[in-house]
């Protein structure tokens, strides 16, 4: 019996199958590795877990109660995806890899790159309809310029109708009265004027 055991021993060593040989060894890598794990972490804390030959393979963050593991590029790729989407009104088909100066003034203003914009425009005019678009986007430019405006004229208006001082500097002061008349007159010029642009555009042909 003890025969067999042995031949059978041995043929397991021969296949790599012996339990010396798969019997899992614990040295001070793995020691600290399980340390690195068991550790108490804060509530948001985050840590990279490592190889063997402390490359970061993956990124631990400590939540209410668990842990969840994410990829070491996330926060990259969520960089990304949060770059590409400022440009939410890009073609479908948009060329552009890298932004520059214009490509940012086109996305504040369109929320596409410049060579979306003008491949958009081009195709407009093709199909016609560029002079629609054109007065559209004169018209909205007008009507956010004349909303900052008319905060500004009031502000004037109303500096222009109150009563306003001054101290000189023997301390002595003057005051003087504002000019309603006036100030009603500028108010009123003023958005006639708005009035005129605006249907002027509206009715842009």
């Amino acid at each position: 019996m003890a025969k067999l055991q042995n031949i059978k021993a041995i043929r397991q060593m021969l296949d790599g199958t012996h339990f010396t040989q798969t019997r899992q060894t614990v040295g001070f890598s793995d020691a600290e590795a399980t340390k690195e794990r068991n550790k108490k972490r804060e509530v948001g804390e985050k840590w990279p877990e490592l190889d063997a030959e402390g490359n970061v393979i993956a990124i631990w963050e400590q939540k209410q109660g668990y842990r969840i593991k994410s990829s070491p590029n996330a926060e990259e790729l969520r960089a990304a995806r949060e770059y590409i989407q400022q440009y939410p009104n890009c073609l479908d088909d948009c060329r552009t890899t890298e932004y520059d100066k214009l490509d940012k003034r086109f996305r504040a203003k369109f929320g596409r790159c410049a060579d979306c914009q003008f491949r958009l425009e081009t195709k407009m005019k093709f199909e016609g309809t560029f002079k629609d678009y054109e007065r559209k986007q004169m018209l909205a430019n007008a009507t956010a310029f004349f909303e900052q405006a008319d905060k500004e004229i009031e502000i004037v208006v109303d500096h222009m109708s109150g009563k306003h001082g001054y101290v000189n500097q023997d301390g002595s002061a003057e005051t003087w009265e504002g000019d309603a008349a006036s100030a009603e007159k500028l108010r009123e010029e003023y958005y006639a004027y708005k009035k005129v642009a605006l249907d002027t555009l509206k009715n842009y042909k």
